[in-house]
């Protein structure tokens, strides 16, 4: 797939679990998830060490290249995305405030 192709199939499916979906489509396509992963790889290095795939993949998705674009969103939008727990909450905010910025309030 093209990543092009990959990012417009991979947004176009709500990622919530669905009757006749049993899961995660990136957990079920093996092919896509590598795909997708190949593409957070570019902003990997961009965020605090630490941070799980899942969390990577969520930034990515909802379109956060840097760290400091985060200050667009509250703490809770942040966590409520799919794929992001407290511990990618704890280490996203440790990196803002070590940069002097923290979530939008």
């Amino acid at each position: 797939m093209k990543p092009d192709k990959i990012k417009q199939h991979w947004n176009s499916r709500d990622m919530a679990k669905t009757s006749d979906d049993s899961c995660c489509p990136l957990t079920s396509n093996p092919r896509l998830r590598i795909a997708v992963d190949s593409q957070i790889a570019s902003i990997k290095d961009r965020f605090p060490k630490g941070i799980a795939q899942p969390a990577l993949r969520a930034l990515f998705r909802a379109g956060f290249k840097k760290l400091e674009e985060l200050t667009k969103i509250s703490q809770e939008e942040f966590l409520s995305m799919h794929g992001v727990g407290p511990k990618a909450v704890r280490s996203i905010r440790e990196g803002l405030v070590a940069k002097g910025l923290d979530f939008r309030k």
